[in-house]
């Protein structure tokens, strides 16, 4: 999927390095201004390099890039968004918006009805935008409060 500044495509190994940029940097800028940095500084050391590419084995994991430099990714495992990121300076673009699309067209094969996501606070409200719905909360351990939230896809 292109768009006229930034292309969306699925992960490649070597992809790992960017794509763990974008998430270290958004967790720690973006999320930052919701979350301790007691909560955000062990999620950011888990998603090294080598984690990101062990995941995107198990999901379908796509990345945004501009001129070649990853500045997002999100993922679909099952029924559920995973590892959706876009670089703080990238963010209000329309690059969540192509890269949710993408997400979506992706869930169309699978054998679920509705797409799940446990949402961050900081993330939350783009995802009500996008059609989701608020079913809940919870507080992690390790991901601190977050919205379990759901769109009816098919």
């Amino acid at each position: 999927m292109k768009s006229n500044l930034f292309t969306i495509r699925k992960f490649k190994p070597g992809d790992a390095e960017g794509t763990s940029i974008v998430i270290q940097k958004t967790l720690l800028e973006s999320n930052g201004e919701d979350y301790s940095i007691s909560i955000l500084k062990p999620l950011h050391d888990y998603f090294t390099p080598e984690k990101v590419t062990l995941l995107a084995e198990e999901r379908h994991t796509l990345v945004a890039e501009i001129e070649d430099i990853i500045v997002g990714t999100a993922a679909l495992e099952e029924d559920h968004i995973q590892t959706f990121f876009i670089l703080p300076l990238f963010q209000k673009k329309g690059i969540g918006r192509k890269l949710l699309s993408a997400i979506e067209e992706a869930f169309l094969i699978t054998e679920y009805n509705t797409l799940r996501v446990n949402a961050s606070v900081t993330g939350a409200s783009f995802y009500e935008k996008m059609g989701f719905k608020r079913q809940g909360s919870y507080t992690s351990e390790h991901a601190g409060l977050q919205f379990k939230m759901e769109k009816v896809i098919k």
